[in-house]
C-alpha cells in the first residue's frame, strides 16, 4: 500500500507492470510465513528417528516458499530498476543497482563464511569456542545456567535446533 501511495500520478501505470506483480507476489509469500510457522509439524525427538510425512511436506513447502520469495524479490528489484530507467531516473537506478549488487555479494560472502564455520564446528575442528544452544537449555528460574555457560567462555547460539 505504501508503494502504491508513493506514486503521485495514478495514471502512471505503476501497479500495471511486471515490477508491481513481482512485488505483490513477494509480499504475499512473505506474509504467508507466520501461517507457515503455525502449521509446522513437530520434528522427531530422536536424532535418528524417521521424519513424519507431515514434517516432510512442511519442510518442502517452507523451502519452496523461501526460494520463491527470494526469486520474486530479485525479479521485483531488477524490474523496478528497469522501470526507473524508463521513467528517466537512469542515474539513480544505476546507483541503486550497484548498491544492490554489493549487498547481494556481501550476503553471499557472509553466508559462505558462516556455513564454513558451521561445517568446521560440526567436524570438531572449530575455533575451540564452546557453544551453548539456547534451544537445548532448561529454565532454572534465575538464569544461572546461562551465566555459567558464558563464564566458561562459551558463545551463545540462538537456534531452533536445526
Amino acid at each position: 500500500m505504501l508503494s502504491y501511495s508513493a506514486v503521485e500520478d495514478e495514471d502512471a501505470g505503476h501497479m500495471g507492470c511486471a515490477h508491481a506483480y513481482y512485488g505483490v507476489a513477494t509480499l504475499l509469500a512473505g506474509a504467508s510465513q507466520p501461517l507457515n510457522a503455525f502449521l509446522r509439524a513437530d520434528k522427531p525427538d530422536a536424532p535418528d528417528a524417521a521424519t513424519s510425512t507431515p514434517r516432510k511436506r512442511w519442510e518442502w513447502t517452507h523451502r519452496i516458499t523461501g526460494v520463491g520469495s527470494l526469486s520474486f524479490a530479485f525479479a521485483a528489484i531488477v524490474t523496478g530498476l528497469d522501470e526507473a530507467k524508463e521513467r528517466g531516473a537512469a542515474r539513480g537506478a544505476n546507483v541503486a543497482g550497484g548498491a544492490y549488487a554489493a549487498w547481494v555479494v556481501a550476503c553471499v560472502a557472509a553466508t559462505i563464511a558462516l556455513e564454513a564455520n558451521r561445517y568446521r564446528e560440526r567436524r570438531g575442528g572449530g575455533s575451540g569456542r564452546n557453544f551453548v544452544e539456547l534451544s537445548d537449555m532448561t529454565e532454572d528460574g534465575d538464569g544461572a545456567r546461562f551465566e555459567r555457560a558464558a563464564a566458561r567462555g562459551g558463545g551463545v547460539v540462538l537456534s531452533s535446533g536445526q
